[in-house]
C-alpha cells in the first residue's frame, strides 16, 4: 500500500526505489515516509540488543527515520543514546 506525501517532487531517481511518483507527486512505500522516501518507519533498528527488551533509544531519545535522536536535557550520545555522559558545571535550580 502506498501513501501520498504532501508533497510535489520531480526526480523519480532520487526515491531510492522505496517509492513512485504519481501525477507529479511522490508516494511511498507502506514501510517508508519522508521527502525522498528514505525514512523507514520501523522502530527495531533503536532498540538496543544489550539493553531492555521493546526499549526505544534507551528512554532517552526518540526514533526518527530508523535511528535515535538523543533528547537535549540529557547528555546521552551512541547509537542507542545508552552512553552517559557526566557534564561538568551543572547546577540543578530548584
Amino acid at each position: 500500500m502506498l501513501r501520498k506525501e504532501q508533497f510535489t517532487f520531480l526526480d523519480p531517481f532520487v526515491l531510492l526505489g522505496n517509492g513512485e511518483c504519481i501525477n507529479l507527486q511522490c508516494v511511498c512505500g507502506s514501510t517508508f515516509s519522508g521527502r525522498t522516501c528514505d525514512c523507514k518507519n520501523d522502530n527495531s533498528t533503536c532498540i538496543d540488543p544489550n539493553g531492555n527488551p521493546g526499549e526505544l533509544c534507551s528512554n532517552v531519545g526518540q526514533c526518527v527515520c530508523g535511528s535515535c535522536l538523543c533528547d537535549d536535557y540529557v547528555e546521552n550520545r551512541g547509537q542507542y543514546c545508552e552512553e552517559c555522559v557526566v557534564r561538568k558545571n551543572f547546577m540543578f535550580v530548584l
